[in-house]
């Protein structure tokens, strides 16, 4: 269940050439690694961009006091993209590859959950 609506369509290059718009997200080695392990790293990657650096500023700087960092001594390079781009992408490889076992609800809020335990197993659903 989301209380949003569906993520736009990943695919959309007039939504997505203003990166401006969007909350942009850094995937680290840790974030490639647990999506390479669901299986779905290539699909994420060819929307996103690769960057060696990033710029921080502390909370009193001014718009040029920011401190670029550039990495070139990890194993893993940030591969960056929108937040809802991502969101829109693993929408996709849902509908895609999980249909008959998963269902996105949109725009609902879930108020309650019962755990049951399957009778064979004796184990939680």
């Amino acid at each position: 269940y989301d209380r949003l609506s569906p993520p736009p369509d990943p695919n959309d290059e007039s939504l997505w050439s203003d990166t401006a718009r969007f909350y942009l997200i850094g995937l680290g080695g840790r974030g490639q690694k647990s999506l390479k392990e669901l299986g779905v790293w290539d699909e994420v990657k060819s929307y996103c961009t690769t960057v060696v650096g990033r710029k921080d500023w502390p909370p009193d700087a001014g718009p040029e006091g920011g401190v670029e960092r550039i990495f070139t001594d990890r194993p893993y390079l940030t591969e960056v993209l929108a937040r809802d781009r991502l969101t829109g992408v693993l929408e996709a490889v849902v509908k895609r590859d999980y249909a008959g076992a998963v269902t996105i609800h949109y725009d609902s809020e879930l108020r309650g959950m019962k755990w049951e335990a399957d009778e064979a197993t004796g184990k939680s659903l």
